[in-house]
């Protein structure tokens, strides 16, 4: 199955039309799951999908927002209003979708009429290659190569109910015997991280079991609050294999004996809600919004400047998770406290192998609020030494990309050139010019060098006349220095021309139909690409839930932290 999603229309509508008017429609047999954003006001054909479209519900399941794409409607910078989507695949050992071979799109000869039953969908006069649009639009940054007008998505079987599973520990603050708070957050990050990317290593935990359970941005580096949603009665399998693991673990070898100690740690999971859906997680009960999902946090002042959403590879988690933990609990030590948007699972194995996500963003174990700006270079530069290891690195090396563009900063750039695990200096204390000299540029710190260059010459040959600047992406300039003539792709927003206007499509519907778009000849061979079934911090600008209520008691944690460590 299938729905279709206008091009102004937003997760509240969406889920809205897939959780409630369909899921609980007696007469529909089948129930549907839609990998998607967190809150209602995300658009759901926007630049969420885009930026590479996070979707902390379910993305370890099913790969992100761009591998659920089936086919775009949109309207090029020339002026075409156009369609498309693969139209021929190949099976790959170790994907769980197949890899796209061949795209095909097609223009509306009457693209003015406002009844869609009358347009004609015909061969392109001129010449337009599709399979880079494919490429660009997917990963490659809101607004740049047109306007879209509607996407198809790929529906999931339904899950299961979504799990809502919180740690807490009451007594970090207040605990007197120090070393225990230590031995609890060792515990509580070493588990978390095996469950969901060492699952082999647990008891008997299934690779969905793990899979199952996802973040966005909730899961927190301290035990104070936080959330990981879990479906497939996973919760349940979390809490059973973490009451397991305490018994062998730090605070068992430090204090087994203990019974009344051991009876909290093993308490210190819990399910604090269930829901049917995803679509009942936000769910507002209050009017005049009764019957809405949850909207974002609105404009916000943040201090965070240059702060964004870094992601840490797979491999930095499953090779060195002890050392992880360890740099992680110096960071609590220090203050520095970050929200994990967890990644893995399936979504190395969902791309299509045709969408301009960076590499190390497609393989990355979780994306991490950015240690630019927070606890000094030396904190940094341990962390991302750690990050960059094993990789190796020459003088030569492209950069893969590391920032998340769904979590986009003005003044975002990469590392210095010359030593990755050095942060570019900010805006204040380097003029801009001299940042895009000596840093790896905004676009590389997203796309990494490769994609950046692709996405450059894709830039150029569909939008000649710069009509789609848009801030933080392709072609744009900073903010901060004024636009430079003939742009490569890799400057980091400037004097943006106004866009043409587009519509927003038709209000989401569920279509459980085997094509895309009935009797259109660019619609493809039906809605499962071979497959049988087919976004942070509260200062973030996709709506993630809140994170920074639990910075309010930093002092204190770090405090406790730092003496349970020192003595």
């Amino acid at each position: 199955a299938h729905i279709r999603v206008g091009g102004g229309e937003l997760f509240d509508t969406a889920y809205r039309a897939v959780f409630f008017d369909w899921n609980e429609d007696e007469s529909n047999g089948n129930k549907y799951h839609f990998v998607g954003g967190y809150c209602g006001t995300v658009s759901a054909a926007g630049g969420w999908m885009h930026s590479g479209g996070l979707s902390g519900a379910s993305m370890r399941l099913h790969g992100i927002g761009v591998d659920q794409v089936l086919h775009v409607e949109m309207v090029t910078p020339g002026g075409e209003h156009v369609r498309f989507g693969p139209t021929a695949w190949e099976d790959q050992e170790g994907y769980q979708y197949p890899r796209t071979t061949k795209v095909t799109g097609y223009c509306n000869a009457r693209p003015h009429e406002g009844d869609e039953s009358l347009w004609e969908w015909t061969e392109c006069e001129g010449e337009i290659d599709f399979a880079d649009l494919w490429y660009a639009v997917r990963g490659g940054g809101g607004g740049t190569f047109g306007i879209v007008t509607s996407l198809y998505y790929q529906l999931h079987d339904l899950p299961g109910r979504v799990q809502i599973v919180t740690p807490y520990d009451a007594e970090l603050e207040t605990r007197e015997d120090l070393m225990k708070s230590g031995a609890i957050m060792v515990d509580y990050l070493k588990f978390t991280f095996t469950f969901l990317y060492l699952p082999e290593t647990l008891n008997n935990v299934t690779e969905v079991e793990s899979r199952s359970c996802n973040a966005p941005g909730t899961l927190m580096s301290i035990p104070m609050g936080g959330d990981l949603f879990c479906h497939n009665s996973a919760g349940d399998k979390f809490i059973e294999e973490w009451k397991s693991y305490v018994k062998d673990g730090a605070t068992a070898t430090g204090y087994g004996d203990d019974a009344e100690f051991m009876s909290h740690v093993e308490g210190l999971w819990t399910i604090r809600a269930e829901h049917p859906s995803q679509g009942y997680v936000t769910l507002r009960d209050e009017e005049p919004h009764k019957g809405r999902l949850q909207d974002d946090f609105g404009v916000l002042l943040s201090s965070g400047i240059g702060n964004g959403f870094d992601h840490v590879p797979l491999h930095t988690v499953t090779n060195y998770l002890d050392e992880l933990v360890d740099i992680i609990i110096q960071e609590a030590i220090a203050g520095v406290y970050s929200g994990f948007y967890l990644m893995g699972g399936a979504v190395p194995e969902s791309t299509d192998q045709m969408n301009s996500l960076g590499p190390l963003r497609r393989d990355a174990a979780f994306a991490r609020s950015s240690l630019v700006g927070r606890g000094g270079d030396e904190l940094y530069k341990k962390f991302y030494d750690l990050v960059w290891r094993d990789m190796n690195l020459t003088a030569d090396s492209d950069f893969p990309g590391i920032n998340c563009h769904n979590h986009a900063s003005n003044e975002n750039m990469g590392p210095l050139k010359e030593d990755w695990s050095r942060p570019c200096p900010g805006i204040l204390e380097m003029s801009q010019e001299e940042r895009e000299e000596k840093c790896v540029s905004q676009a590389e710190s997203f796309w990494g060098t490769a994609n950046a260059a692709r996405l450059g010459e894709i830039k150029r040959a569909v939008d000649p006349d710069e009509l789609f600047i848009c801030n933080a992406g392709i072609g744009a300039s900073s903010p901060f220095i004024g636009r430079e003539e003939g742009g490569t792709g890799n400057e980091t927003a400037g004097e943006a021309k106004p866009p043409a206007a587009g519509g927003e499509g038709d209000p989401a519907t569920v279509d459980e139909d085997e094509d895309a778009g009935e009797g259109d000849p660019a619609a493809g061979d039906g809605d499962d690409k071979g497959s049988d079934a087919a976004d942070e911090a509260k200062d973030d600008s996709t709506g993630s839930p809140a994170s920074s209520s639990f910075y309010s008691k930093g002092v204190v944690i770090s405090l406790v932290l730092a003496m349970s460590l020192a003595v």
